[in-house]
């Protein structure tokens, strides 16, 4: 079990100190590393996430499958239960299905709202969960330490901290905990 450090209100400033990730990844460069993330065609993961805003905290252990095209499916376990959902991409169309209901949309933000009472950028899920730079506009916001993303904002309000990493297939370092904080 990961436990999650909620992060502040302002990112953190860039370290020269080394990140200490699985032993053997040191000859990988952060750039080889997201190189190697965006070639992935398929890729099934387990971890756990963070969702902090002003009026709610939660935390969810998830098992992720990116699949080709920048789909994905999410399944969530729901706290306290031993229900779980899921979140998928197929295309532009977002469905969650819990307990034999499925809803679906092509709107991200609105789906989202509807789901978790307030926007989850839905449509770089899959880039936030790989632990990959989500540009803004001409510039990144990504801070890099080592060989991996310890943290990014993403337009402007959510901010997201990442831990625990794993180096999976002798290719991938990727985040195991990921902490995603709105703005309040």
């Amino acid at each position: 079990m990961v436990t999650l450090v909620a992060c502040s209100n302002t990112m953190p400033e860039l370290t020269n100190q080394p990140v200490e990730i699985t032993p053997g990844t040191q000859h990988i460069s952060f750039a080889q590393n997201q190189q190697e993330l965006k070639r992935i065609q398929a890729l099934d993961l387990r971890g756990q996430v963070g969702m902090i805003t002003a009026k709610e905290r939660s935390s969810t252990t998830f098992t992720f499958q990116y699949l080709v095209n920048n789909d994905y499916i999410i399944s969530l376990n729901i706290p306290y239960t031993a229900r779980v959902a899921k979140l998928q991409k197929v295309g532009a169309r977002y469905y969650y299905s819990e307990d034999n209901n499925t809803y679906s949309s092509s709107s991200a933000q609105e789906f989202s709202k509807a789901l978790f009472g307030f926007s989850v950028p839905l449509e770089v899920l899959n880039k936030i969960v790989l632990g990959i730079p989500l540009e803004t506009g001409d510039k990144s916001t990504a801070v890099i330490s080592g060989n991996v993303i310890v943290s990014q904002v993403y337009n402007g309000d959510t901010y997201i901290t990442y831990g625990d990493f794993r180096y999976l297939d002798n290719k991938y370092i990727v985040p195991y905990a990921i902490n995603i904080r709105r703005g309040t």
